[in-house]
């Protein structure tokens, strides 16, 4: 459990110590990933702004995680360093964006297609299928770290990568996973109304993204066998 607390003092210090440059990022974020869906919307209707919002989304989340892993490994982040992942990682975000969309169309599918027979089954299916969502999701939590701690942006190597981190290392993981969910839990509990929660909302990409970078650079510092400095 030492490893676990760690990662999690470290992610909780850092969002102290660079909560100024985290409230930049969820800015530009905000910009690039929902402002043009919203004026493709108004002009187009929704089916425009879903368009757009998957051109938009995923380069901007690439910007957020670039930005917070340079913050991880105790480096400066900046406005330029979200342009600059923004456009190095731009064609392997899309493609990823790609594939959640696919495996999002293909769990629904089987969810719709084995909730409308009646067998005593059926509830082991609907279960297996959940449980495929939701390692799809944990893996897609970590990808985006470890694309950018490889030498080359080798998606298949990363899925596999993320994927043996995040349940092979589950005490690294797992507990960034729940404190996420417990950060977006008191959101919605504390905060009296939705004017005073957007903004907040607004910054759960850049914490998410800060708190799994940091999970996985302490990782693999740890399969290097370097020493924690924090410690020293």
């Amino acid at each position: 459990m030492g490893s676990a607390t760690r990662v999690l003092s470290r992610g909780l210090r850092m969002i102290w110590e660079e909560l100024f440059t985290l409230i930049i990022v969820a800015a530009l974020w905000t910009l690039v990933a929902l402002g043009p869906p919203l004026v493709a919307g108004g002009l187009g209707g929704w089916l425009a702004a879903l368009a757009v919002l998957l051109v938009s989304l995923p380069p901007a989340t690439a910007g957020a995680y670039y930005v917070t892993n340079r913050l991880a490994h105790d480096r400066v982040g900046s406005a330029g360093h979200f342009m600059a992942g923004m456009r190095r990682y731009a064609v392997p975000s899309w493609i990823l964006a790609a594939l959640d969309v696919l495996v999002l169309v293909i769990v629904i599918l089987n969810l719709r297609f084995y909730g409308a027979m009646d067998a005593i089954w059926v509830p082991f299916a609907v279960a297996l299928w959940l449980a495929v969502l939701f390692v799809w999701f944990i893996v897609q939590l970590f990808v985006f770290p470890i694309l950018m701690e490889q030498q080359e942006a080798k998606i298949p190597l990363a899925l596999r990568n993320s994927l043996l981190i995040s349940f092979g290392s589950p005490f690294h993981t797992l507990p960034v996973v729940v404190l996420i969910g417990l950060v977006v839990g008191l959101m919605l509990v504390l905060v009296p109304n939705m004017t005073s929660i957007i903004p907040l909302f607004l910054l759960v990409p850049p914490l998410v993204a800060l708190l799994t970078n940091v999970a996985v650079v302490e990782r693999l510092k740890q399969l290097r066998g370097e020493p924690d400095l924090d410690e020293e």
